[in-house]
């Protein structure tokens, strides 16, 4: 079959669809980059040209993903209608939702022998979500329901905790550990806020049958 050329960035993201769907339907660990070529009909060296390796592809695939959901997450941040209480609540429900719609990729990351890539991915994921929370922080401090100096390194703090701490991929918690963890984490939330005591709930129902999926 005749190879087709194409522009670099379309070349990119030819290869980035393919992986994504073999990570998805086969597992990242079973998936070889010789499959990747041969399901685009492109020589191993063209791959090789775009990425080093496949945890680069995998990062960029998890990219891609992140990036689409930032772009979801955006129009919550930017809705007038929302304060920002309601925003953030909405925010990490909305996130929780669209991660679960990609649960079979997100699944090959909580693999013992990915535990390296999963955190780079983690920690990739966090930096694309402070500015989000920093913008609504600073909203709430400008409008008097949020008390803190620190509106960036609040991000990050409530970002970095929730995001290790609840993923099932780090820690196996039982159910009501969850539970508890959960209730612990909308507190100090609020704490380094200073948000109104108990504003900051989630569904929390909704997180334990989303989490289960990886049991």
């Amino acid at each position: 079959m005749t190879r087709i050329s194409k522009e670099p960035d379309e070349r990119r993201a030819e290869i980035i669809r393919a992986a994504a769907k073999l990570f998805s339907e086969k597992g990242f660990d079973q998936t070889a980059v010789s499959d990747i070529v041969h399901a685009i009909n492109v020589a191993q060296g063209t791959f090789y040209y775009y990425f080093k390796s496949k945890d680069n592809v995998m990062l960029a695939v998890i990219d891609q993903l992140n990036d689409d959901i930032i772009q979801k997450l955006t129009d919550v941040v930017n809705q007038p209608n929302l304060n920002p209480v309601q925003k953030i609540v909405s925010l990490s429900e909305l996130e929780f939702q669209l991660n679960r719609e990609h649960d079979p990729l997100f699944q090959q990351l909580h693999l013992e022998q990915n535990n390296g890539l999963h955190q780079k991915i983690i920690v990739k994921s966090i930096q694309k979500m402070v500015p989000l929370y920093t913008k609504i922080i600073d909203e709430g401090v400008q409008q008097g329901i949020f008390n803190t100096e620190y509106p960036k390194e609040a991000a990050e703090l409530m970002l970095v905790a929730t995001k290790f701490i609840f993923d099932p991929g780090i820690f196996q918690w039982e159910n009501d550990e969850i539970i508890q963890k959960g209730k612990a984490a909308q507190d100090m939330s609020e704490r380094i806020l200073g948000a109104p005591k108990g504003s900051l709930g989630v569904n929390i129902d909704v997180r334990l049958a989303g989490m289960q999926r990886y049991n």
